[in-house]
């Protein structure tokens, strides 16, 4: 970018007109578009003078825009501009992002995983609600075939109540 497309974006991104650029400067309008457009050599004295008007040293007018952050914020009536020189890598900062992206991926993971299991278990416990509510109805009957079967594998079943047993 050059030095004129420099001045031209840092006033524009004040929001100022060329005329008050222009006035800040003790410049007549033509002559001030004209170092804006280019077509005139600027003395190191007047690029003093802009830079002092934009509130920056003359260095971060020659760097700005060459290897620089950009922050813009702002309402409706201001806007503000802050340039910092400095060379940027974002490897590091993206590969840090990617690694907290897959943490909160694994996290996700395992709460789904969760949620999967309080469910199942929430089934299991409406199921047994359900089986004792049966069971009840059914006690004498299950208490006959335990007195019947007490001391050996069995596995008993109706069609709405289950009682399985492994071993004594």
């Amino acid at each position: 970018m050059k030095v004129h497309e420099k001045i031209r974006f840092m006033r524009q991104s004040k929001g100022w007109s060329q005329e008050e650029m222009a006035e800040k400067l003790n410049l007549s309008i033509n002559g001030y578009a004209n170092i804006e457009r280019g077509e005139t050599d600027v003395q190191v004295s007047r690029l003093e003078k802009i830079a002092e008007a934009f509130g920056i040293e003359l260095l971060e007018l020659f760097s700005f825009g060459e290897k620089n952050v950009f922050y813009w914020a702002g309402d409706n009536s201001n806007n503000h501009f802050f340039c910092k020189n400095q060379s940027i890598d974002f490897s590091e900062e993206k590969s840090e992002l990617a690694h907290e992206l897959e943490k909160a991926r694994l996290l996700l993971e395992q709460q789904e995983k969760e949620i999967t299991y309080l469910k199942d278990i929430i089934n299991l416990m409406k199921n047994r609600s359900n089986d004792c509510e049966l069971g009840s109805k059914r006690k004498f009957f299950v208490r006959k075939k335990l007195s019947l079967v007490q001391g050996k594998n069995f596995c008993l079943k109706s069609e709405n109540y289950r009682f399985i047993s492994l071993g004594a």
